[in-house]
């Protein structure tokens, strides 16, 4: 989450758990879903999208996640 909110265009709201809700631009999801695609990141996108770390997701794929929404809203 902390990673999150520091990418311009990201809205995040507070988080207490494994689960981090992002406030992503509508007019910018088909282009962002591409994006993360064709990084092999797979994510369900909608204006407001929950964002959950499961057991098997390790530092490095969160790191890898939040770069690849970096790159994509620079």
């Amino acid at each position: 989450a902390s990673g999150l909110a520091l990418v311009p265009g990201l809205k995040v709201e507070t988080t207490q758990t494994n689960i981090v809700f992002v406030h992503i631009p509508a007019d910018r999801l088909g282009a962002l879903r591409a994006h993360l695609e064709a990084r092999g990141i797979k994510a369900a996108l909608a204006p407001r999208t929950r964002l959950v770390c499961h057991l098997d997701v390790d530092e490095g794929m969160v790191d890898a996640s939040v770069a690849a929404f970096g790159e994509f809203f620079q």
